[in-house]
């Protein structure tokens, strides 16, 4: 699998995203089954309905925020993780600007990043006024971009499988506290140093990741 694709450096990447604020103005009323009587169960059904909607909104390009983006340049000795919010004095469109002017000219590597992270980014970016580079994501035509589960999966031919599946097939051990699921949760209880070492560790697995496939470089690996 093409190491020499290229002769760009390349930057292996992650995000991590929370509903936003105002998502709940967006999405659709939930409704209790037509069956229910009880005012009560009722009221349950529709909370429970809203806040499962609510929590889906992580991963909708248009009602999602990053809260996180972690990034390792191939040469550099380890991955910059950024928070938008934690005391680091960062918001989102000033982690999403520092993401487009460190990667501008590389060659991105991420896993399932032409389904979500690069989306999102360039989503955010144009519902945040900010200049995002052009960048294919067609799922056939991506020079830019090197995909691992799409590698993984020979473009789709085989079962979609996570990172965390990989991770432990092939051998990869990073410490991490949090899941993908829990950050919302965590963004709500402020604890933003848990989740600048889950999207740390992310990218982490995905370098170990890419380095076994051939598509990055660690620091000791980078002398030729």
């Amino acid at each position: 699998m093409g190491y020499n694709n290229d002769n760009a450096a390349r930057v292996v990447f992650d995000i991590e995203t929370a509903p936003l604020p105002d998502a709940a103005e967006f999405i659709e009323p939930a409704e209790a089954p037509s069956n229910y009587k009880d005012p009560e169960k009722i009221a349950a059904a529709i909370a429970k309905g809203n806040a499962e909607a609510l929590s889906r909104c992580s991963l909708d390009v248009d009602l999602c925020q990053i809260v996180a983006i972690c990034w390792w340049i191939e040469g550099e000795s380890e991955p910059q993780p950024l928070c938008a919010v934690g005391g680091d004095g960062w918001d989102e469109s000033g982690i999403i600007r520092a993401f487009w002017a460190v990667s501008n000219g590389h060659h991105l590597v991420g896993f399932n990043c032409l389904g979500f992270d690069l989306p999102v980014l360039l989503r955010r970016s144009l519902y945040l006024g900010i200049q995002a580079p052009r960048i294919q994501i067609d799922r056939f035509k991506h020079p830019q971009v090197t995909d691992l589960m799409d590698e993984l999966s020979y473009s789709g031919k085989l079962k979609l499988r996570g990172l965390s599946f990989y991770a432990k097939r092939f051998g990869i051990d990073v410490p991490d506290g949090l899941s993908g699921s829990g950050i919302a949760q965590a963004v709500t209880e402020g604890r933003w140093e848990d989740i600048a070492a889950h999207v740390k560790a992310d990218v982490q697995k995905t370098a170990a990741l890419a380095e076994r496939l051939g598509y990055f470089r660690r620091v000791e690996a980078a002398v030729l």
